[in-house]
This record gives structure tokens, C-alpha cells and sequence, in this order.
């Protein structure tokens, strides 16, 4: 959640900078947004369910939070880093959080037999 809250305030800091028309800031926002619903939905629906039968979810939890460790350090390495790299540090977690993330939480919480 920390690494999902620093992206989001980097993607919205570095924006705002690169992008000072208000109109045209919302507009590429808003392309973003929908490239991410494009690329969730694709994960959620058609990759997704042929992956968790190969992959072991706790091998996902751990690969979640080390790429945006790895995407946030890259940031920081940097010492200006561009919006391209920002966005989609971004865009992989917002992807992540809409479809990875809920796919691995439906098999965490998923009832136990009691045998």
C-alpha cells in the first residue's frame, strides 16, 4: 500500500510538470487510466486464470511489492526521472492493483475444508 500511495503521488507531481495545460493533462490522464483498464482487463479475463493455475500465489505476493520496489528505486536513482518512467511505474501498479492483486486475495480468502 506505501508503494501504491508514493507512485500515485509521483505519477500526479510528475504530471503536473510535464503537462501545464489543464485540458491536456486530463486528457492524457485520462488515456492513461484507460490503458490500464485495457491491459486489467485483459490480465483479469484471459491470462490470469490460465497463469494462477502454473504460478503458487505466494510466489506472486512476494513479485508484487519487488517490482514496485524496483520500479520506485529506479525513480529515485534517477536524478530527474521522466514522466515516461513515472507513468509506468505507475501504470504496473495500478495494472497490479486492479487485476493481479485481486485475483491473489480471491485465493487467500477462499474457504478451507474443514477435514
Amino acid at each position: 500500500q506505501f508503494f501504491s500511495s508514493l507512485l500515485n503521488f509521483m505519477f500526479v507531481v510528475k504530471v503536473k510538470e510535464a503537462i501545464l495545460d489543464d485540458n491536456v493533462r486530463a486528457g492524457w490522464s485520462a488515456s492513461c487510466y484507460a490503458w490500464i483498464n485495457g491491459v486489467s482487463g485483459i490480465l483479469q479475463f484471459l491470462l490470469l486464470p490460465f497463469l494462477m493455475k502454473k504460478i503458487d500465489p505466494k510466489r506472486i505476493w512476494l513479485f508484487m511489492p519487488s517490482l514496485m520496489l524496483c520500479f520506485t528505486l529506479s525513480q529515485y536513482i534517477e536524478k530527474e526521472p521522466s514522466l515516461l518512467l513515472v507513468a509506468s511505474a505507475f501504470s504496473c501498479m495500478k495494472t497490479m492493483e486492479y487485476s493481479l492483486r485481486g485475483a491473489v486475495t480471491e485465493i487467500l480468502y477462499s474457504s478451507l475444508d474443514y477435514e
